[in-house]
């Protein structure tokens, strides 16, 4: 195992031992009770973080992960009590956006997951979760 130890794709199936463990001690996240369904996306890497925070969030009722591309399409549909959570490291993914703004056309909630807290994704979010990914 030690020629793994370097090993970016072993470091990151680590890393999600570590995040699941965490997991299992944390109490489901506090949601506003008139909460519809819940869209998460994002692409690449971040499309990866949106399909474990819908496992995450599998208690909590509709979620979903969708990918970018289809977030956008769905979210014209969204009603204001839906939530669409989007997630891009440098807030500038160009289907991110076009997702979180026809999310906002259509009245839901857009919550921005991002490393980048200056960026139009946290520009156009009610809410905003930094992350530390860079």
């Amino acid at each position: 195992m030690t020629g793994l130890s370097n090993e970016y794709i072993f470091q990151e199936m680590l890393e999600q031992e570590r995040i699941t463990a965490l997991h299992q001690s944390l109490s489901l996240p506090h949601w506003p009770a008139n909460t519809g369904k819940v869209i998460i996306t994002g692409s690449g890497d971040s499309y990866c973080a949106a399909l474990f925070g819908s496992w995450l969030l599998e208690k909590r009722g509709q979620v979903s992960a969708l990918p970018a591309l289809e977030a956008s399409q769905t979210a014209q549909h969204l009603v204001p009590e839906d939530i669409l959570v989007v997630i891009s490291v440098s807030g500038r993914t160009i289907r991110v956006l076009e997702a979180a703004k026809r999310a906002l056309a259509a009245s839901a909630q857009v919550v921005a997951v991002t490393d980048n807290l200056e960026s139009p994704l946290a520009e156009l979010a009610a809410v905003v979760w930094p992350i530390h990914a860079s």
